[in-house]
C-alpha cells in the first residue's frame, strides 16, 4: 500500500501529529507499503528536518512528485 500525506494545510507540526505520521509509516512498512509526505509549508518542513523525519520518510514538494516517486520505484522492480 502506497500512501501520500498532503501536508499543505498544516501550519504547525505538534508532537501528536508527528507521532501519527511516524506510526503510520511504521504500520505501512510492516505491511510492505510506504508513506511519502507532500507539500509541507516551510515551518512544517523545518520541524520535519529538526526531528530528522526526512531521513525516514521521503518529503516531496508536490503531490505529483510523490506519486511519480512510487511510479518510478515500481518500474525499477
Amino acid at each position: 500500500m502506497e500512501v501520500v500525506f498532503d501536508l499543505s494545510q498544516i501550519e504547525t507540526l505538534p508532537l501528536e501529529t508527528l507521532s501519527i505520521i511516524l506510526a503510520t509509516s511504521l504500520f505501512l512498512r510492516r505491511l510492505g507499503g510506504d508513506l511519502k509526505l507532500a507539500r509541507p509549508k516551510p515551518s512544517v518542513r523545518i520541524s520535519l528536518e529538526i526531528t530528522r523525519v526526512h531521513h525516514i520518510i521521503e518529503i516531496h514538494p508536490s503531490l505529483e512528485s510523490a506519486i511519480r516517486a512510487y511510479t518510478y520505484s515500481a518500474e525499477a522492480k
